[in-house]
């Protein structure tokens, strides 16, 4: 007589390690997040280049300091957008698509790249290049109010004249420490690579 105990489904084999495993959760949560993040800096990008070219109202209005967007009465010495000139309002919608366009591709590649954490790519080339275009987009999102300034005051058009700002300057250095890191990355996978030629 033969006794047979059930012992329930048996847990698959795998050679994934702890880490790898939390590293692809948290590759999805991040995925997740910088998605969302970029979803509604697309969004607020929209509005914004819309509300620049098209909005009537006295809600959005730009000063020699900054634009000012609510309700109530604006500070002095602002004015609506809606009283701008054509020439005024293609410019700044123009600015604020130069002046975002580094944060949504920033998201964007972030969202990439945990997304390749997620299924398990770590140390490969594609990581590598997420990385190095974030320290690149960093920095042209630092420098990008400069930019930006040069153009409005180049055509005569510039209004706001606060560009100059500290964070700027951190984030340059950021973006240059990011990108050097990414470059640490690559050489750690040449010189890896190499070595396996001589295994």
């Amino acid at each position: 007589m033969a006794f047979v105990i059930p012992l329930g489904a048996l847990a698959p084999e795998t050679d994934e390690s702890p880490a790898a495993r939390r590293l692809r959760v948290a590759g999805r949560l991040f995925g997740a997040v910088f998605g969302i993040l970029l979803a509604v800096n697309v969004t607020l990008l929209a509005v914004a280049v819309w509300a620049v070219l098209f909005y009537g109202g006295d809600h959005l209005q730009i000063g020699s300091t900054s634009a000012w967007v609510g309700a109530g009465e604006a500070p002095a010495g602002f004015r609506p957008f809606a009283a701008l000139s054509l020439n005024h309002r293609l410019a700044y919608g123009l600015v604020a698509l130069v002046r975002a366009a580094p944060a949504v591709m920033i998201f964007w590649n972030l969202r990439a790249l945990f997304r390749l954490y997620e299924r398990g790519v770590v140390f490969a080339r594609e990581n590598t290049e997420r990385i190095q275009w974030v320290g690149v987009l960093l920095a042209a999102d630092a420098l990008a109010p400069f930019a930006c300034h040069l153009f409005l005051s180049l055509t005569g058009l510039e209004i706001d004249r606060g560009w100059l700002h500290a964070t700027s300057f951190q984030e340059l250095l950021l973006g240059g420490m990011v990108f050097v890191i990414a470059q640490v990355m690559q050489l750690g996978r040449e010189i890896e690579a190499d070595r396996a030629q001589f295994v």
